[in-house]
């Protein structure tokens, strides 16, 4: 048109006008682009360490529980034949390395106690009546005429707990194959159930008079008790009902 402004290549649209405070300035612009370049490196460096920290925490973690069935075939990556497994010691640095007597068929010597170690006294001198093992093999469960439980560190040879379990002499205890439950039976007759945690369920009486010895049988579904009274009496052990008498003369 001949009254009209055209716009043509070469024209160029009129940049919008910002605020000075919008614009920054040079030094900051700089900085802003260099610490953008650095935020994946410093991030990748924190992932890092993080996953560095999480790592050590979980050999530390395994270090410390060594547990029964790593000690065992863990060791066979090294281990030639059973003469290469190492000797336990009675010393506190060889804790990690003691498992129960399943885990040492190998070595029939350690079951002969040819050397003594040590005498522990409760804090109350009282007969202790019967004793056991726990199912993994660091701790030992002593029973006594007070009724009460003692826990023993069977490498510190010191009690960790005492526990009030019965009203009378403890006189059996024993623990089921599947190492979930531990029985006892006390002077009076009873009898109760106890979690591997020392929580007890539940109690009965089974005989009226003392019980000597208490066994589970190989699934773990009935117990036998023998009692002074001259009977032994199968038991089921979900039910806590007597099944049979078997009267000894």
């Amino acid at each position: 048109m001949a009254g009209g402004r055209g716009h043509g290549h070469g024209d160029r649209l009129p940049a919008p006008l910002l605020p000075h405070a919008a614009l920054p300035a040079p030094g900051a612009a700089a900085a802003l682009l260099q610490a953008a370049r650095l935020r994946p490196a410093a991030g990748h460096a924190a992932a890092h360490l993080r996953r560095q920290a999480h790592e050590e925490s979980c050999q530390q973690e395994d270090h410390r529980l060594q547990p029964f069935c790593h000690q065992i075939f863990g060791g066979q990556v090294w281990q030639r034949d059973q003469r290469d497994m190492r000797a336990i010691q009675p010393d506190a640095g060889y804790y990690n390395d003691l498992v129960p007597p399943i885990g040492m068929l190998n070595n029939p010597m350690n079951a002969v106690t040819t050397k003594f170690v040590r005498t522990s006294t409760n804090k109350v001198k009282c007969p202790v009546f019967v004793v056991r093992w726990t199912p993994e093999g660091r701790r030992l469960v002593t029973g006594a005429s007070s009724g009460e439980f003692t826990l023993w560190n069977g490498l510190t040879f010191n009690f960790e707990t005492i526990l009030q379990a019965h009203d009378s002499p403890v006189r059996a205890m024993t623990w089921s194959h599947n190492d979930m439950w531990m029985l006892t039976a006390d002077h009076g007759g009873y009898v109760k159930y106890w979690q591997s945690n020392m929580n007890n369920v539940k109690m009965f009486q089974a005989h009226k008079e003392a019980i000597r010895e208490a066994s589970f049988s190989p699934t773990d579904n009935k117990f036998a008790t023998c009692s002074d009274d001259g009977t032994v009496r199968i038991w089921d052990f979900l039910r806590c009902h007597e099944e049979r008498i078997l009267r000894v003369s």
